[in-house]
């Protein structure tokens, strides 16, 4: 556990800009710096950051706090892990208390970083030469090889355990780290005579494994199941060494195997990541995204490649993402830039097509469009892709090819997507707080130098869900604190929308909301005392009436009884 002191001290001292900066080019503006957000697709900057009251918030989707919570977001940290990676990038000094919980995440990540030890030694042992002179023949060199940190399981399945177990690793452990398996004589490693490539999380550390089997056994591939801290569907191979490459160039290039990846970066084009041979979820384009929007997908030319192409289609619309696919006819990314070198294949890049144009050219191809049949099944296909594009310049552009491919008038097409018009996501509705409730939270908030034992008192008695979970978190550490400390108040909760409204209420200070805040606050508090004491009394047949009523279904009745009376349904439940 990290003292509350040191998040304060963290978060005073990080510069946020600066941070920030790192992974986003931000534009001064006015007293702010703004930039296009991470965390959701936008084409006009409402990610704002504010160096002196040291935030940042986002006026689109509404994500917002302090340099430890982006820091979080970002990487996909912990908390914790957020506040040690500050500290030490800054030199400060962090005293903190270790829960069993963190000393056995840390024994996880000892044991991954051991196992990465003990393939890489074997690798470069005498077991491991079959092994390097594969590694020779597919063109890596020593220098890649260290880079990836590339080894060798070899036969026998128990020994990994046993130098683990040498190296003070509790057993108990081995099944947690996804490749280690328990059977009655012991444990065993499911890599046994092959070629391992370690997976790096985006801050470095070893959190599975793939192999690629020496003897033409069965299955070609292997990965390590899903841990506590790997997930296949979140983390990209090569991400680690491409990220700095993929902000520096503005793209990243997309691959599938290990063999791929690292043949490309050691033909220079450093920007490549590998999907490990899945398909691009929703997770991997949201962390593509926050370091480019410019994707560019490598398949095969073959008929499996294009279909692979087209599977992540509606991902990518969902996520409003338009890659590019590009097709290396007859073989694989490796072995193309092998033969033909890095200058051949960014040509092939430059050339890649948008999906959508891609996805309408394999369509015509299975659907031909000469019979009014044909046509109707072409449009019935393409339709709901269509509605999902919610730029409407995309999406009319795409109409009118569509409408050239069909031979009929874009207007034609555009009358067809009406009929199922595409439903704009709406924007979550902001609930209509308590005005007197929020009043107190806005004015303590941005003075917490008006916080006192009176408006404490009033934050007990909120009645808004909501708001009074603000409250909450505001009264566990809000006394005596500058306008700066009180952002430290949203890493108290875990609560997104509560950590939200806390950042955004700083930062917009000059809404016009609140001019007088002494006055304000002290009549709010006023009407908060009187509320309770105003409440109107329920008379226990009012209480009867009103049940009785519900239950024989005449609850308009029942309803209309209570607005005359002035008695809400809630204080009808609690009885008084």
């Amino acid at each position: 556990m990290i003292p509350r002191e040191k998040i304060d001290e963290i978060i005073e001292r990080v510069s946020i800009v600066e941070v920030i900066s790192g992974y986003l080019p931000l534009k001064k503006r006015g007293a702010n710096y703004v930039a296009l957000c991470p965390f959701h697709a936008e084409k006009t900057p409402s990610f704002t950051v504010n160096e002196d009251k040291k935030l940042f918030y986002c006026f689109g989707c509404h994500t917002g706090g302090s340099v430890i919570t982006f820091l979080m977001r970002q990487e996909g940290l912990g908390f914790t892990d957020a506040v040690r990676t500050l500290a030490r990038r800054y030199g400060i000094e962090l005293k903190e208390y270790r829960s069993p919980e963190n000393r056995q995440r840390e024994e996880l990540f000892k044991a991954l970083l051991l196992s990465e030890h003990f393939f890489c030694g074997m690798l470069k042992s005498r077991e491991g030469l079959r092994a390097r002179e594969y590694l020779k023949a597919r063109g890596l060199t020593e220098d890649v090889i260290e880079q990836f940190r590339i080894g060798y399981a070899p036969a026998g399945a128990e020994r990994l355990c046993e130098y683990l177990r040498k190296n003070g690793i509790n057993p108990a452990t081995f099944e947690r780290t996804g490749f280690i398996r328990k059977r009655d004589r012991g444990h065993y490693s499911i890599f046994v005579n092959r070629i391992i490539f370690p997976i790096k999380d985006v801050r470095g550390r070893t959190v599975g494994f793939g192999g690629r089997v020496l003897d033409g056994g069965e299955p070609k591939y292997l990965n390590s199941s899903d841990s506590e801290v790997f997930k296949k569907g979140s983390i990209l191979y090569g991400l680690w060494q491409a990220k700095e490459s993929i902000r520096k160039k503005d793209r990243a290039l997309v691959v599938e195997g290990y063999f791929d990846l690292i043949s490309l970066h050691m033909a220079g084009i450093t920007e490549a990541v590998a999907t490990m041979g899945t398909a691009l979820t929703q997770n991997h384009i949201r962390t593509l995204r926050s370091y480019t929007t410019r994707i560019y997908t490598l398949f095969d030319g073959d008929e499996a490649g294009r279909k692979a192409a087209l599977r992540g289609l509606a991902t990518f619309l969902d996520e409003e993402v338009i890659p590019r696919v590009v097709l290396i006819d007859g073989t694989d990314p490796d072995e193309f830039v092998r033969k033909n070198g890095a200058s051949a294949l960014l040509k092939k890049v430059e050339q890649g097509v948008e999906l959508f144009d891609f996805y309408l050219a394999e369509l015509k191809k299975h659907h031909p469009t000469d019979s009014a049949e044909g046509k109707m099944r072409y449009l019935k296909e393409v339709l709901p892709y269509l509605k999902t594009l919610r730029d409407p310049v995309r999406r009319e552009h795409y109409a009118s090819q569509v409408a050239f491919v069909l031979g009929v008038s874009p207007q034609a097409v555009m009358d067809a997507m009406k009929e199922k018009a595409p439903r704009k996501e709406k924007k979550e509705r902001r609930p209509a707080f308590d005005l007197t409730e929020l009043t107190i939270l806005k004015v303590v908030l941005r003075n917490p130098h008006l916080y006192d034992t009176r408006v404490e008192e009033a934050l007990e008695r909120f009645k808004d869900p909501f708001l009074k979970g603000v409250a909450e978190v505001v009264k566990k550490g809000f006394n005596g604190r500058t306008v700066r400390e009180v952002l430290s108040l949203a890493e108290l909760t875990e609560d997104d929308r509560i950590k939200a409204f806390i950042t955004e209420t700083v930062l917009k200070e000059e809404d016009g909301f609140i001019e007088k805040p002494e006055r304000m606050l002290q009549d709010s508090v006023d009407k908060i005392m009187r509320r309770d004491i105003m409440r109107p009394s329920l008379n226990p047949s009012v209480i009867e009436l009103v049940k009785r009523l519900e239950e024989s279904g005449r609850e308009e009745m029942a309803k209309e009884i209570l607005q005359r009376l002035g008695i809400r349904k809630e204080q009808l439940e609690r009885g008084h």
